[in-house]
């Protein structure tokens, strides 16, 4: 049977990092994982990439290149004080994404 792929956004947050987490220890999934840092020091099982949500262009050819059947969204601006000082930036990523 082929994998299901799944696309996980926000990988390097907090729930990006339990939803990776679940996922290692299943084999029937292919996980692709992105956030907007480059990738972090730890080792992966999963595909990396750098990937901004809020650019529309970029997500779209994304999904098209790797065809996931399923896609996560875990990504936030979780910042509060920021999201205060950068309304905008605020609005894009956690209510106009993708």
């Amino acid at each position: 049977m082929e994998q299901k792929k799944i696309l996980l956004t926000g990988a390097n947050g907090l729930l990006g990092q339990k939803i990776t987490e679940v996922f290692a220890r299943e084999t029937e999934y292919e996980l692709v994982v992105t956030d907007l840092q480059p990738k972090g020091e730890e080792p992966r099982k999963f595909k990396y990439y750098s990937l901004d949500i809020t650019n529309k262009e970029a997500v779209k050819d994304f999904t098209k290149k790797y065809r996931p059947d399923l896609i996560i969204n875990a990504a936030a601006f979780t910042n509060v004080d920021a999201c205060e000082t950068e309304r905008e930036l605020s609005w894009k990523v956690n209510v106009r994404c993708c």
